[in-house]
This record gives structure tokens, sequence and C-alpha cells, in this order.
């Protein structure tokens, strides 16, 4: 673990740093994809969800196929604490094909309070945006949903699928 990446990550368990600040003084860490990768396991094993949350916001900026692992396993089992369109808006800038399967699992999740389907709807987007014939696919099936938001944005999504 390199010095600044280890002083950084010693504040965010410590609960020393803001969320603002961490992700100020992480883009200015080189490459810390793997330090960071390890670090988000190592709480989440930990169950120290607020930490796991600031660490998952610190991928944005680092999208590296590295986590795609991790976001499978927190699609895969939704934790209460942790939030799951953070979690998408990460997969979205990743782009691994790998991820098109569990984002389809989750179009027709239904998640507590969000009544429009901004999730399920981040989720094809994110599909989307990975591109590919799987996407296409999965967008396709998307459009005769039984939920008109899923649907309206399956349409939309459907002819910028590559």
């Amino acid at each position: 673990m390199s010095y600044e990446f280890q002083q950084l990550y010693k504040r965010v368990c410590q609960s020393k740093i803001r969320t603002a600040e961490f992700l100020s003084e992480l883009r200015g860490i080189v490459s810390p994809e793997q330090e960071l990768s390890e670090a988000i396991l190592e709480q989440e094993e930990l169950k120290n969800w607020d930490t796991v949350q600031m660490l998952i916001l610190g991928i944005q900026y680092f999208p590296s196929k590295i986590f795609t692992p991790i976001l499978c396993s927190f699609l895969n089992d939704p934790q209460p604490e942790i939030n799951l369109e953070d979690i998408v808006d990460v997969a979205f800038d990743i782009k691994d094909e790998c991820l098109i399967e569990i984002l389809s699992a989750k179009i027709y999740y239904e998640l507590p309070g969000d009544d429009f389907h901004h999730f399920n709807r981040k989720c094809l987007q994110a599909i989307a945006n990975i591109g590919g014939e799987r996407a296409k696919k999965v967008i396709e099936n998307a459009v005769v949903s039984s939920f008109e938001e899923i649907r309206n944005e399956a349409l939309r999504l459907i002819s910028k699928v590559s």
C-alpha cells in the first residue's frame, strides 16, 4: 500500500475525513485501484458500511475492471447500508460486459422507496453504455416491460446501443 493511500485510508477508517475531502485527496494518488479494491473488501468483511460507501464513491475516479467482482457482489447481495445507485453509477463508467448479467437481473429489482424506478432505469443506462449484442438484447427485452418508466427508458436507449 502506498504511503499516501495508507494515510488517507487510515483517516477514512477513523472517520476523520469527509467524503468530498477524501475524493479530492484520492484523485491525487497515482493508480490506487488495487489498494482501493483491497480496502473495500477489508471494510466489507468488517461490515463498516459507512467506510465501504465512501470508498465505493472513489471508484468513479478510477474506473477499472478490477472493481467488477466487487460491484457484482454488492448487486447480487444488496446491503441496506450501501447505495445501489452509486454501484450502478460506477458500473456505467467501468463498461465491463461482465456486468451486463447482474445489471439485467436488477432491471426489475424493487428498491425500497424508488417508486419511479430510477434505480432500474440507471441499470438500463449502464447496460446501454457497456454496449454490445448482449446489451442490445437486454434493452430490447425491457421495451415490453409492464413498468412504464422502465419501458420508456428502454425505448429511449434502444437506438443508442451499439
